[in-house]
């Protein structure tokens, strides 16, 4: 399977099941910080951070981060 397919099928399985998978990544994320920070901010944080992840994703990144130039 060539690279883009892959990706194609992984940004397509993240979208169609986004909602359920960013509610179980918040409550474990949020549970295992045991109050530190409060569960609005991890839902905010990790809806951000799967939001960017689904876009470098759909461009076709993933491979390691470049430094600045």
């Amino acid at each position: 399977m060539a690279k883009q397919d892959r990706t194609s099928d992984l940004v397509g399985l993240l979208s169609a099941d986004r909602e359920r998978v960013e509610s179980e990544w918040i409550d474990s994320v949020a549970g295992s910080l045991k109050g530190r920070i409060s569960k609005a901010e991890v839902d905010r944080e990790l809806r951000e951070l799967y939001a960017a992840l689904l876009e470098a994703r759909g461009r076709g990144g993933g491979g390691p981060p470049r430094p600045p130039t």
